[in-house]
């Protein structure tokens, strides 16, 4: 078993024949400040897990999300940036989402996504919640927020395939990465849609929404065949 945790850079490896358990959690995004107050918190990542077998040695690559302090920026690996709207009070940054790519670095070879959550909106209540990331389809942010990433399209408003939607809508919330990304908030205030997940063509997978706090993490197991051992009595 090998663990990847967030370093804001991408990371690779190769992975002899084999069968593989692929378990990805994509990160939270990030909290908004209002005069300098933490008053809501951006949406927890989603969690994806399948099984994979490779016929021979295969290289792959390994993005791990970023997200979850108090920052308009979006969390790496896809997370939209909020709104830096004034000197003490900005809507969150989404967080990353995390993924496994073979054949390629680029969106179209992944094989498996956790989508980040949505950072929330810059207000003196919880009511501005950023979205949770997926599951199949992100969650929406809070207030009249951004809607969350779903397995064909992008979150309203600014998502697209892999990056979550970014705002300057006085204090608004970020979108969270993911397969799709969700959309930032279009709304002063509001907080951002969380990102989707996504299966792939593997084995065994499922995904469960609302999992992660802070940075995003990828666990690669390596799977023990179990041989029987036959005894002959003679």
């Amino acid at each position: 078993m090998t663990t990847y945790s967030y370093t804001g850079t991408q990371q690779s490896t190769t992975l002899s024949a084999g069968i593989y358990k692929f378990e990805c959690w994509g990160a939270q995004g990030k909290a908004a400040r209002y005069y300098d107050a933490i008053n809501s918190v951006g949406g927890k990542g989603g969690y994806t897990i399948g099984y994979i077998t490779l016929l021979e040695d295969t290289f792959i690559y390994i993005y791990v999300g970023g997200g979850g302090q108090v920052s308009w920026t979006g969390g790496w690996n896809g997370g939209g940036n909020g709104d830096d709207w004034i000197s003490t009070s900005d809507g969150g940054g989404g967080g990353g989402a995390s993924d496994i790519r073979i054949s390629g670095s680029a969106l179209e070879n992944r094989v498996i996504v956790a989508g980040g959550g949505g950072g929330s909106g810059s207000y003196d209540n919880t009511s501005k919640y950023g979205g949770y990331g997926g599951g199949l389809i992100g969650q929406q942010g809070g207030g009249d927020g951004g809607t969350g990433g779903t397995q064909s399209e992008d979150g309203a408003t600014g998502g697209t395939l892999g990056l979550g939607g970014s705002t300057t809508i006085a204090g608004a919330g970020g979108g969270g990465g993911g397969y799709y990304g969700g959309g930032a908030a279009s709304q002063n205030q509001d907080g951002g849609g969380g990102g989707s997940s996504y299966l792939g063509t593997l084995d065994n997978a499922f995904t469960t929404a609302n999992l992660k706090e802070g940075n995003g993490q990828i666990i690669i197991t390596k799977q023990l065949l179990h041989i029987p051992v036959w005894f002959m009595y003679t």
